[in-house]
């Protein structure tokens, strides 16, 4: 049976999703809406060779090349070469005569022998969207609007008509890690939630107009003394939050959720760089909008203010 073009190119994603992630022929057929029997004429009309395993799976006879990115993977998890090359049908021996360039195009084994074992010359680095969300708090720890619904996925269908859900959002949609998408945003949530509370809640803005009209109020002016915020000559600096929504000692809530996406549909690496390109140029910037959302079931409002979270991959 010849398939179509749209069949063919549904099978083509299957088969990579087999390749790249490791699922079974039903399982990516499943998730790209297509069959395991159109897989099965497309590896056949195309060449691509595959085996049925003793289980009754078919899997793609993959090159010594294709393995190479699970390879590093294993051996980035903890495995030893000689585990890792067992687990994938192939040899240390094999593996590593596997050659990547590396950012002059010098290619290079992919594994290399330091004393008696084998260690990873490259690494894998993928692009994520990750989205962090919470609440926001004021004065006296006041939860900010209705507090029901927040983070990407609030229905507008069951907000209020009147009483808006407020929260905050950062959007990364170029966050690059070599860890994987069970991993990075656990990882790395902790150190962007100090950076944003370091860029947006610290009192470095001198705005005294509008310092001057929040003191006006007793109950501000009380807890800005007690809190040493206030100078000898009466003047107060604000936080950016602070001024960007003209509240006083609006903050984040304690709590934050993160979500992570494939920023390119599969979660394979985009790209593999040596250690010592790596160690030479570890840092990296993720550009995202940080951003105060207000949502009643007529409207969603966004009010941005641009970041820039600079981490080291070295860390991971």
């Amino acid at each position: 049976m010849v398939l179509t073009e749209a069949a063919s190119n549904r099978a083509a994603i299957a088969i990579l999703r087999v390749l790249s992630l490791r699922e079974s022929f039903s399982a990516a057929a499943k998730a790209v809406g297509t069959t395991r029997r159109t897989m099965l004429n497309y590896v056949q009309q195309n060449n691509v060779p595959i085996q049925r395993m003793s289980s009754g799976r078919w899997e793609v006879i993959r090159t010594p090349a294709q393995k190479v990115p699970e390879l590093l993977e294993l051996m980035f998890e903890g495995e030893s070469a000689t585990t890792a090359c067992r687990e994938l049908n192939t040899t240390v021996r094999t593996m590593s005569s596997q050659l990547l360039p590396d950012n002059s195009g010098v290619m290079l084994p992919v594994i290399i022998k330091e004393g008696n074992s084998w260690t990873p010359n490259f690494v894998g680095v993928r692009e994520y969207s990750m989205t962090l969300h919470g609440q926001l708090l004021g004065f006296n720890d006041s939860v900010q609007g209705r507090g029901v619904l927040a983070g990407p996925d609030a229905n507008q269908d069951e907000a209020d008509n009147e009483y808006a859900d407020i929260w905050w959002q950062v959007d990364f949609n170029n966050f690059q890690s070599t860890l994987p998408i069970d991993r990075v945003g656990v990882y790395w949530q902790p150190e962007i939630i100090s950076y944003l509370r370091n860029t947006l809640e610290l009192p470095i803005v001198e705005n005294s107009v509008l310092a001057n009209r929040f003191l006006s109020n007793v109950n501000v002016a009380n807890n800005a003394v007690s809190n040493d915020r206030v100078d000898s000559s009466n003047n107060m600096t604000l936080s950016v939050l602070e001024e960007f929504l003209e509240r006083y000692d609006i903050r984040m809530g304690p709590d934050s959720t993160v979500g992570v996406e494939p920023a390119r549909g599969l979660s394979a690496p985009i790209q593999f760089i040596s250690m010592d390109d790596l160690t030479s140029d570890p840092t990296r910037t993720a550009q995202g909008m940080w951003q105060v959302m207000f949502l009643t079931n007529a409207n969603l409002e966004a009010y941005p203010i641009p970041i820039n979270f600079e981490y080291n991959l070295l860390q991971e």
